[in-house]
């Protein structure tokens, strides 16, 4: 993990969904020139090409076909279980409060 940029996932994710450098990068606010560069760095680490140009377009290659779940699921469960505020419902909590005051 020391090696993994997780900052990463994010971009993979776009790169994926979208399967155009171009448009992956409008989806995460960053420059062409960005997303690439994050291309690169991805495919480095992963040692997998993930988009391959094949005419006008680009296809998923079949280790990048297999990273949507998984990669999608790690955004998921960051995002709602790890980023997300602790919530309180008093409907289900079973603390106790105690309320004092004073009269002055």
């Amino acid at each position: 993990m020391h090696r993994v940029d997780l900052n990463l996932l994010p971009l993979l994710a776009a790169l994926l969904e979208h399967r155009s450098v171009t448009r992956a990068a409008g989806a995460v606010g960053l420059t062409r020139p960005a997303m690439s560069n994050a291309l690169q760095r991805l495919r480095r680490t992963l040692g997998d090409e993930l988009l391959v140009r094949v005419g006008r377009h680009y296809v998923l290659t079949e280790r990048a076909g297999a990273l949507v779940g998984p990669v999608n699921l790690i955004l998921e469960t960051a995002t709602h279980h790890v980023l997300a505020p602790p919530t309180f419902d008093p409907a289900t909590s079973d603390r106790t409060f105690r309320i004092a005051a004073t009269s002055a």
